[in-house]
């Protein structure tokens, strides 16, 4: 086929017109999705910017956006570099935190009288500030280091992972679990065919939650000290010396920061959920 299309000018221009033609297609529909959004964010950075030309509060008070975007442009270099360390601090605990909360999950949920009392200990360990235990790690590990910062994130992620873990394992279709059972399937065959693959979508949306809560966790343990090539500690530095363009610009490092670990947490979910039918009707959708 390829060797008749060669010598067919007419089919090449047909096969590379075809193409052209679904890329047009692909981009306009990504613009489409992408414009609601875009568009309202400009719409309130274009209030925000007409309300400060009308009130004049203090630069200290409230900048104007374009002198947060100027300064993040201006320092972006440090701001990166301060970035890329706090979301080391925030993997790090998040890995940890997740880690101990899947493996504790895993274990409780096949015995319901003893995950039903861990769901609810969760639930008050979630509702508990982490500010709160910010400064007592601080004291656990004699000082605000990354020991410290790095528990706080892992203790904070924990709830969200372990009810999310818990939850997922027991939506595991009963009659797949009396089929293993008729094959004579062993425990840990029945876990990975049927019970984790059943829990997976309830985990990997859990994780999209646990990224970015694990970004603001960070930052909020950095507020108190430690060392200061961190956003946290780089934000509370400012503040100190009411220069609220650079803790506004550390603010829009974070949440771009944070962007980027929930994009990589939704994308793993799409790899590994291709066969779910729900991930694959989006991605129909999407495309």
């Amino acid at each position: 086929m390829i060797v008749s299309m060669v010598g067919n000018p007419a089919a090449l221009m047909r096969v590379r017109t075809s193409a052209v033609s679904g890329l047009s297609a692909t981009l306009l529909r990504g613009f489409r999705r992408w414009l609601p959004p875009l568009a309202i964010l400009l719409s309130l950075i274009s209030l925000w910017e007409i309300s400060m030309l009308i009130w004049k509060p203090a630069a200290y008070l409230l900048p104007r956006p374009h002198d947060v975007f100027s300064t993040w442009i201006d320092n972006i270099s440090v701001l990166s570099q301060y970035g890329l360390h706090t979301v080391r601090t925030a993997i790090v605990g998040a890995a940890i935190g997740g880690s101990i909360a899947f493996a504790s999950g895993a274990a409780v949920a096949p015995i319901p009288w003893v995950a039903q009392p861990c769901l609810a200990y969760t639930a008050m360990l979630q509702a508990t500030p982490t500010i709160v235990l910010t400064p007592l790690a601080a004291v656990w590990y004699g000082g605000p280091g990354t020991a410290a910062r790095t528990t706080i994130v892992a203790v904070a992620v924990f709830p969200m992972m372990f009810m999310s873990t818990v939850r997922g394992l027991s939506m595991t279709p009963p009659e797949l679990e009396r089929l293993m059972r008729g094959y004579a399937a062993s425990r840990t065959k029945m876990f990975l065919k049927i019970r984790l693959p059943a829990a997976l979508p309830s985990i990997l949306s859990g994780l999209k939650v646990v990224v970015t809560t694990a970004m603001i966790v960070a930052i909020v343990a950095e507020l108190f000290g430690g060392p200061t090539d961190s956003l946290g500690a780089y934000m509370r530095q400012e503040a100190a010396f009411f220069r609220s363009r650079d803790v506004w610009a550390g603010a829009l490092t974070a949440v771009i920061f944070g962007l980027i670990l929930y994009l990589a947490a939704a994308l793993l979910e799409r790899l590994l959920l291709h066969w779910d039918p729900s991930v694959r009707a989006a991605s129909t959708a999407n495309n």
